[in-house]
């Protein structure tokens, strides 16, 4: 995957659930290309539990899967 945006909202962003999110990646997997327009729209949102870094590690797909 690769990471197109990352939101950070403070206050936390009221979604009208609990616990409000503040740190979002936007994801795409590496061989989708970026469309035209909004790119939170297009992505996958992965919400973060603090804005301290952190670590992903490559896993890889076997051909038969």
């Amino acid at each position: 995957m690769r990471v197109i945006d990352v939101g950070h909202y403070d206050p936390p962003m009221d979604t009208g659930r609990l616990p409000r999110p503040h740190t979002l990646l936007i994801v795409l997997p590496v061989g989708r290309p970026n469309a035209e327009g909004n790119s939170e729209d297009e992505g996958d949102t992965i919400e973060l539990d603090s804005a301290a870094p952190i670590a992903m590690e490559r896993v890889s797909q076997s051909e038969s899967d």
